[in-house]
């Protein structure tokens, strides 16, 4: 669902760098070209509007061609909006202008849609269905509920603030009420779907848990002459997830600088989540790290705690960086004093099965996870527990898998900083299996390579095939 919403607001989004071409001196004039623009869905020209442009790293890779019904029918509802602007009330270089908008709510049918394609999508899950086939299910539904559903008429009256540019009127932002109109009220269709969640009729079988807002607040993990990097606050929401609201400022005049967190060491256990940006000079932008649950459980966190973030700031545009800022930066997001929290223990079982324990590392198969909770399709993934003892950073894989005599790739690599440890719950590509599904591992031949990630060229520390019979 989050990758079909991010599309239809990534098209909304599109930044362009075309002009609004000569909007005369009044500040209607320039609001009349944009609400013509937002009728149009032409981008671009709204673009060309505005003083301040949608940043370039707020966009998503994937373009309109992916799902395309759902895009064109934002495009058509956006066509039939009606509009009058009113007179402007100026006041030397800046002016606020109202637009009397009406325009097509589409939000039920969004609801009715996602609510519809929910069902389809855990039977697709379970299935083991592709990516497109998820992805033409969704456009069925999609025609299916345009077809049948209703739309409305809504009105609203949109305040528009301009100041004067190179003697042309901007308007200095992209006012919420006009991204509503211009997608037809589609975020409350997607609110509706969330709060439909928790009752009784959208019982999908998760658990949820009262949302937490952790004590730390506009913690500052990096400041200096070139950059600013804010821990603006920090959350858990009802699925357990975490999110890291993250403000970055870029204090140069002429350097693009790329801000990003490599690694998440949470009370001692190195966890797999990414944050990167790019930010443009003069300005700063405001963005979250994710941290799910999922990646937590297998080293047996309950909260973070303690988190070491590996932060690095550099030119953006370079290829070769004087990195800005390369450094470990410690917090403690809810609040706990160091003396009080406790690492977890490593997962042990005693039927595990120790791959490999030397000078350089430790790599051990802990056992099969229970399948309860996890989406295997067949038997629950295997627990692995690996620790760098080296001074290296360490590229842990596995090449050339079979399970119980079957080719099945796993969905597992990992980057370990030295001396750092990691769990992790490694599940497979079941695509070769008869009904994509097995039902315990019999057997589980694999060749483990260990090299040094800084250093390609170099010989594999690794390079052993072992077999792992439960």
């Amino acid at each position: 669902m989050k990758k079909i919403i991010a599309i239809v607001l990534a098209a909304v989004m599109v930044f362009s760098l075309a002009a609004c071409g000569d909007s005369g001196p009044k500040p209607e004039d320039t609001v009349k070209t944009f609400c013509e623009s937002m009728k149009n869905f032409d981008i671009a020209a709204m673009q060309a509007c505005l003083d301040k442009q949608f940043s370039e790293d707020e966009l998503f890779g994937e373009g309109e061609e992916d799902y395309g019904g759902l895009v064109e029918f934002v495009k058509k509802s956006a066509s039939e909006l009606t509009y009058t602007v009113n007179k402007a009330e100026v006041n030397g270089d800046t002016a606020k202008v109202t637009a009397d908008m009406q325009y097509t709510d589409i939000s039920p049918v969004i609801k009715e849609t996602f609510t519809a394609f929910f069902t389809k999508m855990i039977e697709l899950m379970f299935s083991g269905a592709s990516e497109e086939e998820s992805d033409e299910a969704f456009e069925e539904t999609l025609k299916e509920i345009i077809a049948n559903g209703e739309t409305s008429r809504a009105d609203t009256t949109v305040t528009f603030d301009l100041k004067k540019v190179d003697k042309e009127w901007k308007i200095t932002e992209m006012p919420e009420e006009a991204m509503v109109v211009l997608t037809g009220n589609m975020e409350k269709g997607i609110d509706d779907i969330d709060l439909g969640l928790d009752g009784d009729d959208m019982d999908f079988g998760f658990e949820t848990q009262e949302p937490v807002e952790y004590p730390v607040s506009e913690e500052v993990l990096v400041d200096n002459e070139y950059a600013r990097m804010t821990l603006v606050n920090a959350k858990r929401d009802e699925w357990g997830d975490y999110a890291f609201e993250i403000r970055c400022e870029n204090k140069t005049e002429d350097t693009n600088l790329y801000f990003a967190i490599d690694n998440e060491v949470v009370n001692g256990w190195l966890v797999d989540s990414y944050f990167s940006e790019t930010v443009e000079p003069g300005s700063e932008l405001t963005s979250s790290l994710y941290m799910f649950s999922s990646d937590l459980e297998p080293a047996g966190i309950e909260s973070p705690d303690r988190m070491e973030l590996y932060i690095r700031i550099f030119d953006a545009d370079s290829w070769d960086p004087d990195y800005i800022v390369d450094d470990v930066i410690t917090v403690y997001p809810t609040g706990l004093s160091e003396a009080d929290i406790v690492e977890p223990a490593r997962p042990a079982k005693s039927s595990e099965y120790v791959v490999a324990d030397n000078d350089d590392f430790t790599f051990i198969i802990v056992g099969e996870k229970d399948q309860e909770g996890n989406f295997s399709f067949g038997a629950g993934a295997l627990q692995v527990y690996i620790k760098n003892k080296s001074d290296k950073k360490l590229y842990f894989e596995w090449d050339d898998v079979y399970v119980n005599g079957v080719e099945a790739d796993p969905y597992f690599g990992c980057t370990l900083p030295a001396g750092q440890q990691a769990a992790y719950d490694m599940s497979f590509d079941v695509s070769n299996f008869e009904d994509n599904t097995f039902e315990s591992y019999e057997k589980v031949e694999f060749t483990l390579k260990v090299r040094d990630d800084e250093d390609w060229e170099s010989k594999d520390i690794m390079n052993e095939t072992f077999v792992y019979e439960p």
